[in-house]
């Protein structure tokens, strides 16, 4: 668990670009003047369809599949802070994959847009002690998610600890 806490650190260190953490500043407001009533999403969609944002989000989430693809199948996903489903359905298209579960604080309003692979739960990572699974995983990801957390190494390690399978 250390090793992958160091990597997630490092990670954490190396992957930002001024532009992107420019872009996730504006996200972080768009969401917080959101959540207090004063906003709305249309500004994060806005913010979705800069060209640094989409080249961001295509490499990302062409890495993140590719090494998801690779994995010794039928696996079992977990994606924290899923949102409206959108790389959950792209992970659930991939041929080893046999279920994915989706987990998300705002789910009740997206349900309707997962795949029949995805079991989605509604929950509140910072407290994922308090969420029931029904089953570990042999991939756990998240993306975009952890600068919603308070403690999101308090959170990670628990997914570590207590929903990855041996080997995952």
């Amino acid at each position: 668990h250390n090793v992958a806490m160091e990597r997630f650190d490092k990670t954490r260190m190396n992957i930002h670009s001024k532009e992107y953490d420019t872009l996730l500043k504006k996200e972080i407001d768009v969401w917080s003047a959101y959540a207090s009533g004063k906003g709305s999403v249309s500004s994060f969609e806005e913010i979705k369809k800069t060209h640094s944002y989409q080249i961001y989000r295509k490499g990302t989430i062409e890495l993140e599949l590719s090494h998801i693809a690779k994995l010794q199948g039928p696996i079992s996903v977990l994606e924290l802070g899923s949102a409206d489903g959108w790389l959950s359905n792209e992970i659930a298209t991939l041929d080893n994959v046999r279920d994915i579960t989706s987990i998300d604080i705002s789910l009740e309003k997206n349900r309707e847009k997962y795949t029949d692979k995805t079991i989605a739960l509604q929950g509140d990572l910072n407290k994922i002690e308090n969420i029931h699974f029904e089953q570990k995983y042999n991939c756990i990801i998240t993306h975009g998610t952890l600068h919603h957390l308070v403690d999101p190494k308090k959170t990670l390690m628990f997914c570590l600890d207590n929903l990855l399978l041996e080997g995952g």
